[in-house]
Order: structure tokens, then C-alpha cells, then sequence
């Protein structure tokens, strides 16, 4: 029989049904019990033959839709058993999926292409694309994949791209351990790990005449300078990479990148600045899938935040922690929760902040170090809320561990924010104490003074009026709420009149 005539005995029978017509000739199985019988009768060896066929097949009459079909040629020949065949097919079907924002499609496919490469490999273009293959898998994961398992990763792979000898993938594979282990609150004064890559950055940029490899070490000292409160040359580094790595298409990195910079200007209270960047990373997001657009409502989040528009932040902030649950993305559920809880504690509603900061912290305990200063920050802003509610006892420990793990991290600008938080939630639930909340106050202006973060200012400022005026100096009250003001007005601030 021809297969025409096949094809026509099989449809009569009810088995297949035509599919389409167009662009080619399609026929489908009319159930999928139906092509898991037909299948199962094959011989294995007869499986693998016909899936290796149909990958030749396909490669051989559709070069054009390589990239379209590179997932299904990528099967076809895991199935027949050539998983080195397959893996070139799984990275560029990863490629086409993490263009499109595609996250979790993309980690799939990464993470079997990175399986079927041996670690070993003697062929440097084989190890090359282990490499790809692993480092692309971390940039489609960081939002949702745990960061200890992602680091460790990292470590494994670092010396097959020395081996490789490409500078611009070694510069790639160096930035993401840079930028995971900065995201874990490491520093480079406190990281061997962190140093070396950073170093190794800055030498692969001297060599290479690609500006992407030139920008990636100005990225990440930018990212660093922000976490240790260089706020306004943390920025004009990363305000230097950002659209350099932009251009070359590398959305992920880029869009990191963005909301690292718009959180900078926030922070220093440069909210022009920081709506252009926004901007910017809302367009990638706009161009990407959910995840991508979580990102854009935290970025939005720390700007009302920092702005005192506290019902939009918790509202942006909300919706992103809903979406990230469903999603399964920490890492974008933590900084999310956190938003909430800081704008209900700081509307006065300590009862409706709670739950929303032991959430972040249970989202970040798999994570190494707590996330850094954020991690320190929840557990200051959860001790608040708990003393808010009538236990300032319970909480004092808690502000003590924070306050150390921000130390530890050499991360000033949440140090001056638990000082301040401490001594307003303190003295808000009646200690008599005052000396102590007055020199945590006066030390965190100084801190926010030193790194001009200048919303925060303002408001330690304000809280600093309040201790005072408890304190019975009235005179130095006023001076320091007319400061507070002033920074307030110029800035544009919309924080309500209470004190956290």
C-alpha cells in the first residue's frame, strides 16, 4: 500500500483525523490513548529509529524554521538516544524561549541540554556549550530556582569557562555569580568568591574590545556600591552599564540591572531619575512573560515607597505577591511581601503588616544569609509590628539581630533605617528610655545623611522631632521637624503623619 492509502485506511478506521490543511498537510490522533497504544507496540530500537528519522527529517526540509522547530528536533533526538545530537537544539530552543521571556520553558530546556553534556568534555566547542547551557539556565531562573543551589552551579562552571577561553562568556558566567552572591547580601569586602569574580571582570573587560564585556564590570561594582550605600556613584555606574548590555538584547541581565538603578534613585530621592528608569524596565516587562512583569511592580512598589505613597506601593506590591505565589517565584514574593508589610506598618495598620513580613522571611529561609539587607530589613520591620501590637519586649531581640545581620552585610542604608524603626516603634509603645532611641535616631541621620538617601532623611527626621519632644526638649524638637519638612516638601514627599 502507499502511504496515501495508509494514511486513508487509518482515518476511516477513526484513529487519526485531519488536523490542517495548511501550510502542509497535518493529521493528529484522535485521542491520546489512541497514540500511546500505537506507540507502546513499538520495539524500542523501532522508537528510537523513527524518532531519529523524523529529527533528520525535520532538520534536513525546514533550515529555514530551525529555531521554531529546534525544541521538537531537540526531543525527537533524546528520544532516539543521542542526547549530544539533541543538546545544541535544547540551548537554541532555551534561546528562543528566554528571548520571549519564556522563564521556565527556557530553565527546562537549558537543564537538559546542560545534562546531556558530559563535564569532562575533551572538544572545547562541546564544553562551550555546557557553559551556555548552564549559565543561561541560571539567568532564566534567579527569579524562582533556589540562589544556593544556582551559586553552586556557578562555582561548577567558572572553570569550564577559563577553559574555554571565551572572553564574553566568561565575563557572562563571572557577572551572574557576581550579581547571585550580591543578591545574598555578600560584598566584596566581605566575599573572597565575590572579589575574584569582580576582579576577573574588570581584567575581561581590559582585553576585550566587545563593549558588553567592557560594561559588565561597571554593572557590577554599580550593584555593589548601591548594597554598600554608595548610592549616587553606585548609580552612575550602573546608569553607564545598563543600556550597554540593553542593546545587546540581554533583556534579563538588563532589566535587573534597571530596577537595581531605579531602587538607587529612589533611595536618594531622585524620583525623576527613577520613573525614566522604570520606564525603561516596564517596556522589557511589557516584551516578557509574568515573571518579567512581577519585576516591573516591585520597581514601581520601591518607588511609591520611598515617595510615601504608601496605599499605591502596598497596592502594586499586593498584587505582585499574589501573582508571585502562583507562579512559584520567590524571589519575587520576598521584596513583594516586604513592600507590604512596610506600607501597612507605616499607615498605622501594624495588625495587617505582620503576616506579610513572616511571609517574606519563610519565602527567604532557603535562601543563603537571609537575602542580605532585605532579609534584615523584614525581620526589623516584623519586630515592629509585633511591639506595634502591645509587645515591644518580645521585639527588642529581634531589632538586635537585624541591626547585626545589616552590620554584617556593610549595608548602611538599611542600618539607619532599623535605627530609626527601633527607636520610633519603641517609643511609640512607651518606653521610658529615651536616651538610647534618641542616639539610635541621631546616628541614623547620620547614616542617611553620609549616603544622601534622602527620603529616609526625612523621615528619621521627623520620628527624631517626636523622641525629642517626649524627651521634653522642645526647642530641638522643632528644628528637627522643620528640617524634616523642608527635605519632605523638596522632595515631594507623601508620607501620612505617623511615626513607625
Amino acid at each position: 500500500m502507499t502511504t496515501k492509502a495508509d494514511i486513508g485506511a487509518l482515518e476511516a478506521s477513526g484513529l487519526i483525523g485531519l488536523a490542517a490543511l495548511q501550510p502542509e498537510l497535518e493529521y493528529l490522533f484522535r485521542h491520546v490513548l489512541v497514540q500511546d497504544a500505537a506507540y507502546a507496540s513499538l520495539l524500542k530500537l523501532e522508537r528510537r529509529e523513527l524518532h531519529r528519522r523524523v529529527a533528520d527529517a525535520l532538520i534536513e526540509l525546514y533550515p529555514e524554521r530551525r529555531t521554531e522547530l529546534a525544541a521538537v528536533i531537540g526531543m525527537h533526538l533524546e528520544a532516539a538516544g543521542e542526547p549530544l545530537r539533541a543538546a545544541p537544539f535544547l540551548v537554541e530552543a532555551g534561546d528562543h524561549a528566554l528571548a520571549r521571556f519564556g522563564s521556565r520553558e527556557a530553565r527546562a530546556f537549558f537543564d537538559r541540554a546542560y545534562a546531556a553534556i558530559p563535564a569532562d568534555a575533551a572538544d572545547l566547542e562541546t564544553l562551550r556549550l555546557r557553559v551556555r547551557a548552564g549559565i543561561n539556565a541560571v539567568r532564566a531562573g534567579w527569579t524562582f530556582a533556589p540562589t544556593p543551589g544556582e551559586i553552586a552551579r556557578i562555582a561548577e562552571i567558572i572553570p569550564m569557562a577559563e577553559r574555554v577561553g571565551d572572553g564574553r562568556l566568561q565575563a557572562e558566567v563571572h557577572f551572574w555569580n557576581a550579581f547571585m552572591r550580591g543578591s545574598q547580601g555578600e560584598s566584596l569586602a566581605t566575599s573572597e568568591d565575590l572579589r575574584r569574580s569582580t576582579e576577573r571582570l574588570a581584567q575581561l573587560g581590559a582585553e576585550q574590545s566587545d563593549p558588553v564585556a567592557r560594561a559588565m564590570p561597571e554593572a557590577i561594582m554599580g550593584a555593589n556600591l548601591v548594597f554598600t550605600g554608595q548610592l549616587r556613584e553606585g548609580a552612575r555606574l550602573l546608569q553607564n552599564a545598563a543600556p550597554v548590555i540593553d542593546a545587546a538584547g540581554d533583556a534579563i541581565s538588563a532589566s535587573q540591572l534597571y530596577q537595581m538603578l531605579t531602587l538607587a534613585y529612589s533611595r536618594l530621592g531622585d524620583f525623576a531619575a527613577a520613573e525614566q528608569t522604570a520606564m525603561r524596565g516596564d517596556s522589557l516587562a511589557g516584551e516578557g512573560d509574568a515573571i518579567a512583569r512581577l519585576d516591573a511592580d516591585i520597581t514601581r512598589a520601591s518607588i511609591a515607597s520611598e515617595r510615601g505613597d504608601l496605599d499605591l506601593a502596598v497596592a502594586l506590591a499586593t498584587r505582585c505577591a499574589a501573582n508571585s505565589e502562583q507562579l512559584g517565584a520567590t524571589l519575587c514574593g520576598i521584596p513583594a511581601n516586604y513592600f507590604v508589610g512596610d506600607g501597612r506598618l507605616r499607615l498605622g495598620e501594624a495588625d495587617l503588616a505582620k503576616q506579610p513580613f513572616e511571609r517574606m522571611l519563610q519565602l527567604g529561609a532557603g535562601e543563603a544569609e537571609g537575602l542580605g539587607g532585605l532579609g534584615a530589613l523584614g525581620r526589623a520591620g516584623l519586630a515592629a509590628a509585633i511591639a506595634r501590637l502591645g509587645q515591644p519586649v518580645a521585639a527588642v531581640a529581634d531589632f538586635d539581630a537585624a541591626l547585626a545581620a545589616a552590620r554584617r552585610f556593610g549595608d548602611p542604608f538599611s542600618e539607619a533605617t532599623i535605627l530609626a524603626r527601633r527607636a520610633a516603634a519603641l517609643v511609640r509603645e512607651g518606653s521610658a528610655d529615651l536616651p538610647p532611641l534618641i542616639a539610635d535616631l541621631e546616628a541614623a541621620i547620620r547614616i542617611f545623611k553620609e549616603i544622601e538617601a534622602r527620603p529616609g532623611l526625612a523621615r528619621a527626621l521627623r520620628s527624631y522631632s517626636h523622641v525629642l519632644a517626649r524627651a521634653g526638649r522642645s526647642e530641638d524638637a522643632r528644628a528637627a521637624r522643620e528640617r524634616g519638612d523642608a527635605i519632605a516638601s523638596e522632595l515631594g514627599l507623601r508620607d501620612p503623619d505617623i511615626v513607625v
